[in-house]
């Protein structure tokens, strides 16, 4: 399987991808009264917000969930829900009781992952992640064992960098995403962008590899070059 590559252009990208993320999630609401998605972390997180923020959508009828958090307070810099509650939330027009977070800040760990897991909904439209320099994807680094859970939703993780403890969906959590977008643009993620184009490994190597059914905008800077 390959995914869908969608090449932008450095000024466009962020208006790129959020229109194609609006068409998704009208779409949910056109059918089912109520759009999901599942928000990552990510430097070029940033520039998508802004975007999205800007759109005219359904904001009432559009619910937030978190792919993956960091364990740190909930204002802390390196949160997902803190950079999403500046670039997005802030908005009057989104409802706060429309946007759940992942209570990183909490000290048992596994206890909010299955506290989020139950109220995980059954369908969740677009999953929005980054592709990381190593071909990690949310909280999933390469050699996790939570790349092997079949039958956890979310599950909490420790890795080799910083913020070391996180919360992430598993693979059986992504199984709910109908549409998952990676962002894969920058020289910095040519060569985990090469190895999962090439199919570079099983997932538990490549966790990107999980996502090669979703829509993945690359940029001239990030494609392999042959």
């Amino acid at each position: 399987m390959q995914p869908e590559l969608v090449q932008v252009t450095p000024g466009r990208f962020g208006r790129t991808v959020a229109l194609r993320i609006a068409e998704h999630l009208n779409s949910a609401v056109r059918s089912r009264g109520i759009a999901t998605i599942a928000l990552s972390g990510g430097p070029q997180m940033h520039w998508v917000y802004r975007e999205l923020r800007e759109l005219q959508l359904p904001w009432s009828k559009i619910e937030f969930w978190f792919a993956d958090e960091r364990c740190v307070p909930e204002r802390h810099p390196a949160s997902n829900w803190f950079v999403a509650s500046d670039l997005i939330f802030s908005d009057v027009r989104i409802r706060s009781e429309g946007a759940f977070r992942i209570d990183g800040q909490r000290t048992d760990h596994q206890a909010v992952a299955q506290e989020y897991a139950e109220r995980l909904p059954e369908q969740i439209d677009v999953a929005l992640l980054e592709l990381g320099l190593d071909g990690h994807l949310a909280g999933l680094f390469p050699g996790s064992p939570a790349l092997q859970e079949t039958e956890r939703l979310v599950v909490a993780v420790e890795t080799g960098h910083k913020p070391r403890h996180r919360i992430t969906l598993t693979p059986a959590g992504f199984a709910r995403v109908g549409q998952i977008f990676v962002l894969a643009t920058g020289r910095d993620r040519a060569v985990a962008l090469k190895a999962a184009l090439a199919k570079d490994g099983s997932a538990e190597q490549l966790p990107a590899n999980i996502a090669l059914r979703g829509i993945w905008f690359v940029d001239s800077g990030s494609l392999p070059r042959n």
